[in-house]
């Protein structure tokens, strides 16, 4: 490769600076342990959601929370999960957590269909079905009314007005 054609002429030297600060590079080996602030994903984890018009569901790790810790609520067009506990000692020191999620209620599912359960290690699945519409299955005969013609006739004048 003629690092002068491909880069100009200062090509060599830059490639071989570049060459130089590649090989240092690969020799730092990464530290085992990494000490970084996780936002979000370390309070709560949505592992699965499915929505449709119809239909909403979503899985929530919450295993870091306690039960009474826990809240879902309808708020407008919103399912709302918020969880949150006082401040307490792990085996780090001292953590306090808290998180609120919000999910659109889909748009054919009532605010009285949604429900939540809780698994004992701790997983929240937040359902909403839209309820089937109601079949009427009884058949009515409607019966049909003799009028005499003056009297259907005061109706058809009516709806032509």
């Amino acid at each position: 490769m003629d690092k002068q054609r491909l880069f100009g002429p200062k090509g060599p030297r830059l490639c071989d600076c570049l060459e130089r600060g590649l090989s240092f590079l690969l020799q730092i080996q990464a530290p085992t342990v990494v000490c970084a602030p996780q936002f979000g994903s370390a309070s709560e984890t949505v592992s699965t959601h499915q929505g449709s018009e119809d239909s909403f569901c979503a899985t929530i790790d919450v295993s870091q929370f306690k039960p009474d810790d826990l809240k879902v609520a309808v708020i407008g067009q919103f399912i709302v999960v918020e969880a949150n506990h006082p401040e307490r000692e792990d085996e780090l020191g001292f953590v306090e957590r808290h998180f609120t999620r919000k999910f659109r209620l889909p748009r054919n599912v009532p605010a009285e269909a949604v429900t939540s359960n809780l698994t004992a290690d701790g997983h929240l699945t937040v359902t909403a079905i839209a309820p089937k519409p109601k079949e009427d299955s009884t058949a009515r005969t409607i019966p049909i009314k003799m009028v005499p013609k003056s009297e259907g006739s005061e109706i058809s004048s009516q709806n032509n007005a």
